[in-house]
């Protein structure tokens, strides 16, 4: 079973998380295209030089999922109009903004503000289980000045945080094969009657819950390349050593993250395989593919493969503490601040559209109310997250300086450190940088 945007896809339309992503996918290169047009044309050379600079700034965007990241990405493409903010559950903005066919009233984004979310909506651990853990040595707590506190993975047992970082070299191989291999690789027709990882397969499934079919869970003729991931665990590699013709039930448990009516669940895929389309021949790499991928920065094999294992350990070390933490409490003002930021982008983009919010989320089956529920739902997340990274950087002494701000302003192309923090906000650049020292430091725990 894929994920929402596949088996459950017609289904789930009225998901807002998978309605705002395709929103922003879409909205995004235009927007993009209008904040570079307001930058001087000496800051775009900047951007040019610091070109380099950008896929390693990108890993550890990559590495951190949370919306506070999303937020840094794309709070650069507002040209802002007005002040917009909520303070708490209150309002103090101008909510009458200029739209290029006229005026565009977006107050409506800004009143009848949801509540705040409680920290119990997210923790997945009860305190109860976090204080056995830190009494069997496997999770920590931390307390703040303000009387907060968080429960986290023990990364300051050295022999326990290494094993629960530790990586393989086929996990190395593996990621080199996604993000440079598959660019190089060619489907080529194959004989075999039994497929195998890496064959682009045709398949029929029905899923069912309890007996009974669900919506969004089968399809005939569907194709499939298997290991792509694209589905959920266990789905794709029930599918390898298949044989054509071949039918066969797999027995699954959708996870504890997935859509609300489907988390959790056990479920049944009745798959039959239709044919082996194609199978997927990869090359070696080269230290030319290197090059070329890297335009230059890298131009070894030896040196690419020194740069996955970095990434490695970074994701196997976000992995490690993000996995389970649990916070006493949410700060509100982050929450405050996460919500404005996602508002405002929203506003600017109805705007550049010439609609009011409310017409634009129509278009996408989506209603304000819900979609503010939404937002307000990832707001608490992020702050969640935030929480969690200054609590860490707190307990190692860890700070930010003007230098940090300057150093990460120009590594994003900027001569203007004033003009970057009004573009990205300082609540994001805040936590970007704690998020970067506190992988610093994690490393250094490691070696």
């Amino acid at each position: 079973m894929s994920t929402e945007n596949q088996t459950t896809q017609d289904a789930k339309e009225d998901s807002l998380s998978t309605e705002i992503d395709e929103i922003l996918s879409e909205s995004k290169e235009s927007l993009k295209k209008d904040s570079d047009e307001n930058k001087s044309e000496k800051e775009k050379g900047s951007d040019d030089n610091a070109g380099s600079k950008d896929k390693k700034i990108l890993i550890i965007e990559f590495a951190i999922v949370i919306v506070a990241l999303i937020a840094i990405l794309v709070a650069v493409l507002m040209n802002k109009n007005g002040d917009n903010t909520v303070s708490g559950n209150e309002v103090s903005q101008n909510t009458t903004v200029s739209a290029p066919t006229g005026v565009v009233d977006n107050s409506a984004l800004y009143t009848d503000i949801p509540a705040f979310p409680a920290a119990d909506a997210y923790n997945t651990l009860t305190e109860e289980e976090c204080e056995a853990n830190v009494a069997a040595g496997t999770m920590i707590r931390i307390d703040n000045a303000d009387g907060s506190y968080v429960y986290v993975n023990n990364y300051t047992d050295a022999e326990y945080f290494l094993a629960e970082t530790s990586y393989t070299q086929e996990e190395v191989d593996e990621y080199i094969l996604f993000d440079i291999l598959f660019y190089y690789a060619e489907n080529v027709e194959t004989t075999r009657t039994v497929c195998q990882k890496w064959d682009s397969v045709s398949v029929n499934f029905v899923g069912t819950i309890d007996g009974e079919v669900f919506e969004g869970g089968s399809a005939e003729n569907y194709n499939i390349l298997l290991g792509e991931g694209q589905f959920i665990d266990g789905f794709e590699d029930g599918i390898i050593g298949m044989e054509v013709g071949e039918t066969k039930d797999i027995y699954l448990t959708f996870p504890e993250d997935y859509a609300e009516d489907l988390a959790g669940k056990d479920v049944v895929f009745t798959i039959t395989l239709n044919s082996i389309i194609s199978e997927t021949v990869f090359p070696e790499l080269t230290d030319e593919m290197v090059t070329e991928c890297f335009g230059g920065e890298l131009t070894t094999v030896e040196e690419c493969y020194e740069y996955y294992e970095e990434i490695m350990v970074q994701d196997k070390i976000w992995s490690f503490i993000d996995n389970g933490f649990y916070t006493s409490t949410l700060p509100e003002e982050t929450i405050t601040n996460y919500y404005n930021t996602t508002m405002e982008y929203y506003d600017t983009l109805s705007v550049g559209q010439g609609m009011d919010i409310a017409t634009m989320l129509s278009y996408y089956g989506l209603t304000l109310d819900l979609f503010k529920s939404d937002v307000m739902n990832t707001s608490g997340e992020s702050a969640r997250y935030s929480m969690l990274y200054s609590t860490i950087a707190a307990d190692a002494g860890l700070t930010i300086t003007d230098e940090d701000i300057a150093t990460l302003a120009t590594d994003y192309g900027y001569t203007d450190t004033a003009l970057f923090i009004e573009d990205y906000g300082q609540q994001n650049i805040n936590d970007y940088i704690l998020q970067s020292k506190v992988m610093d430091y994690m490393i250094s725990l490691r070696q």
